[in-house]
């Protein structure tokens, strides 16, 4: 039982006591063990949901991959045609490749077809990638065509004073 303070007690702060602790829910530890186990359980599913998930997003980006890759073999195929087909700026020779914007003509059937393979991608990622590889092709093929015109002029300026 309290006791109360008595006169001698007069003029002293009195100090709380705590009541007696009931327990608490976040105190609770399990006593049949079974509860652990189902922890563990599903800390190693997490686990594996996790790898699972790893595999799935390394699969995706290996296929937006292979799709952009797929995309620029056909951009090259275009590109080998605008060079060395039937209608190909090497076929022109002398006045015809000097005398016609071959730069501005080649440059924008390239920049035609890259535009067209990019739609037909199904995501960002893939039309970034393949983006970046055709951007560098762009420039191989811009840089052929103005080699041949600096030759195909040369070639012109002969055949004009001769």
């Amino acid at each position: 039982m309290a006791r109360l303070p008595g006169a001698e007690a007069l003029g002293e702060r009195p100090t709380p006591t705590l009541p007696r602790r009931t327990p608490l829910v976040a105190d609770y530890r399990p006593t049949s063990g079974l509860e652990e186990s189902s922890a563990q359980v599903l800390g190693h599913s997490a686990q594996e949901l996790q790898q699972a998930a790893g595999i799935a997003l390394q699969m995706q980006e290996q296929h937006d991959t292979v799709r952009a890759e797929d995309a620029f073999n056909q951009l090259r195929r275009r590109q080998i045609d605008l060079t060395f087909g039937k209608e190909g700026f090497a076929t022109l020779k002398g006045g015809d490749a000097a005398n016609r914007p071959l730069l501005k003509e080649y440059g924008g059937a390239f920049d035609g077809a890259a535009a067209q393979l990019a739609a037909g991608l199904d995501n960002d990622f893939q039309r970034q990638l393949f983006t970046k590889r055709s951007q560098v092709a762009g420039i191989q093929l811009r840089e052929d065509v103005a080699r041949h015109v600096a030759h195909q002029s040369d070639v012109y300026a002969d055949t004009v004073f001769k």
